[in-house]
């Protein structure tokens, strides 16, 4: 069976292809990674099968599929989604799809990781943002709050991408130039390891910031390519990874191509994000996720539901405190400042605590006293001004 995939993520398509090659039933004929060149390549190529995404730039899926079904009827369209709107599965089927799949959720709890890997940038943001403004610079000025949590989130999305890449096989991660100057894996392991030389003193790495330049690299290299002896990597052109998309993450303005001056986004900052994103822990025990057992749907259902979420800029310095996933609350400093000097002491403080904020499942008083203790040097530590914002 001839098959045309259409995704918009490069890395995606590969995945796709990759499964459907290890079955001699199917044969890729053609990859559309934006909906502008679904039909052309399908009217030269004359797929059996189209493997079709409902959301592409150019033209979204139930355009072309409408489009499909109308100039090449005998073709037959599965469309792929994350959405399990009922309304949107039946607009597909009428338009004609013959199959509408619903990408699943990964086991392990990858949207929640991913969640906590991107605020802790965000803050990281914030703070590079308040550093530049300090020293009069315009910093994240004309970056707006809603563009800020994109750009944050799809830093995080590259991120699982070329974790999934590496550990399948897509990209050189057996290349020893690859691991050593590019390799996100081989990135979180040499943090790791800098902790530990440093007897487990994560301190020193909130003044250094090669981690960050290295994803960057990684990043542009991954979209433009590399050219060399000990290296060959082909281009996997795409929105995901285009630079231009948040050119503000390499300190540019939007069209400018020359170098700019790279957010200072701290190495203990990305040592957290992908502590993040790779470790879970289960019935006590703190297990490394492998994404060779992830599938793009998956993937795609975690950024989906990142979606979901938006940024703002905070007002004054806020607190986000642990609780249910997905509704914990964020309190500005000065109310709880306000609650410390009210209830003194770490019970009577967690006690309040638990009381005002119990929808959010911050807990009963008994299991917030440490987070009440930290709480206590948090906002000792927020009154020096050493962070913008603060999770305990």
């Amino acid at each position: 069976m001839r098959v045309l995939i259409a995704d918009d993520h490069r890395l995606i398509v590969e995945g796709i292809k990759r499964a459907l090659e290890e079955s001699s039933d199917f044969e890729v004929v053609a990859e559309a990674t934006s909906g502008s060149q679904v039909l052309p390549l399908v009217g030269r190529t004359n797929p059996d099968l189209v493997l079709l995404d409902l959301r592409m730039p150019g033209a979204d899926g139930l355009t072309c599929l409408t489009q499909i079904r109308k100039r090449y009827p005998d073709i037959k369209v599965v469309v792929l989604s994350v959405s399990s709107d009922e309304n949107v599965i039946q607009t597909a089927l009428k338009r004609g799809a013959s199959a509408y799949i619903v990408k699943s959720i990964n086991p392990i709890d990858l949207p929640s990781a991913l969640r906590q890997a991107v605020e802790l940038l965000v803050a990281a943001f914030g703070r590079a943002d308040a550093y530049a403004r300090d020293r009069g610079q315009p910093g994240l000025a004309a970056v707006t709050a809603a563009e800020g949590y994109r750009g944050a989130v799809a830093v995080m999305m590259r991120v699982i991408f070329l974790l999934f890449a590496e550990e399948s096989g897509l990209l050189p991660a057996d290349s020893e130039l690859y691991t050593r100057a590019y390799s996100v894996g081989s990135l979180a392991a040499e943090l790791e390891q800098r902790v530990t030389d440093a007897r487990g003193n994560e301190g020193e790495l909130e003044h250094t910031y090669l981690a960050w330049h290295r994803l960057l690299a990684l990043f542009t290299a991954v979209y433009r390519g590399v050219d060399h002896p000990d290296l060959d990597l082909i281009a996997h052109d795409g929105s995901l990874f285009d630079p231009g998309t948040h050119p503000w993450l390499e300190g540019r303005q939007p069209g400018q191509d020359s170098p700019g001056t790279p957010l200072a986004v701290d190495d203990r900052t990305v040592l957290h994000m992908l502590r993040a994103v790779q470790t879970v822990i289960i019935g006590g025990e703190l297990r490394t996720v492998s994404f060779r057992t992830l599938t793009v749907e998956q993937i795609g259902y975690a950024y989906e539901g990142l979606l979901s979420y938006e940024g703002f800029r905070a007002a004054e310095v806020v607190v986000g405190l642990t609780g249910k996933d997905g509704q914990e609350d964020e309190v500005p400093l000065a109310e709880l400042e306000r609650l410390a000097a009210a209830h003194p002491g770490a019970e009577a403080l967690a006690a309040r605590l638990a009381e005002a904020h119990r929808d959010s499942g911050v807990g009963s008083p008994r299991n917030d006293f440490s987070r009440a203790s930290a709480m206590e040097r948090c906002i000792r530590t927020c009154r020096l001004g050493f962070s913008s914002s603060t999770s305990v």
